[in-house]
């Protein structure tokens, strides 16, 4: 069990919603099977994806669902469990955290195997790929 309650998830959404505060996100909250740690899922390292909870906090709390059923059905090790938890950009970034919304791509740098090139990809792209080539050598080898 992560380390806030649905209770308090249910207040805190309540008291953001009476304030008009849209800066509250979904993120996963894994904790060690003994729950003496808790810590931010990450995905990909050491990236944390958050879901803004937006004019629509069931639909959110769906998106998050979704990308805790993942994380537990890729943790084979069953070590870790993971529960939807609430924060606020403010805490992310006061904590150096990398964090991104899920629903859009991360761009990170690929290293083209061929000549050393480096571009700025989507990480959808390269996400299962063992060599990458930039355009210049597609291209050369067409």
């Amino acid at each position: 069990m992560g380390t806030q309650t649905r209770t308090f998830q249910r207040k805190l959404l309540q008291s953001a919603v009476k304030i008009n505060d849209k800066g509250l996100y979904w993120y996963i909250e894994a904790s060690s099977k003994g729950n003496s740690v808790h810590r931010p899922g990450c995905y990909p390292k050491p990236f944390i994806p958050v879901v803004s909870v937006g004019p629509n906090e069931k639909a959110s709390y769906n998106y998050i669902s979704f990308l805790v059923w993942f994380f537990n059905t890729v943790n084979t090790d069953k070590a870790w469990t993971f529960e939807p938890a609430l924060t606020t950009a403010e805490l992310l970034d006061q904590n150096k955290l990398p964090w991104y919304d899920w629903l859009e791509d991360i761009w990170i740098d690929a290293i083209c195997t061929e000549c050393g090139a480096i571009e700025r990809v989507p990480f959808s792209m390269v996400e299962d790929c063992d060599e990458w080539a930039c355009l210049t050598c597609l291209e050369q080898t067409k």
